[in-house]
């Protein structure tokens, strides 16, 4: 089951604060679970991870 964009988004910014404080391991761990989640390709799913909450300006 895939969730809705919001849904995504929303569990997105959940995740990423996650994912920007973990280890390496953990965040091999982090990214699947998430993969399994959004059914993103796995590069694109570390982007968009490390990538939330950066503005441009």
């Amino acid at each position: 089951m895939r969730l809705m964009l919001k849904e995504r988004q929303s569990l997105t910014r959940v995740i990423a604060g996650r994912y920007k404080r973990a280890r390496k391991k953990e965040k091999v761990r982090i990214l699947d679970e998430f993969l399994h989640s959004t059914g993103y390709n796995r590069k694109y799913a570390a982007y968009v991870l490390r990538m939330q909450g950066i503005s441009e300006e």
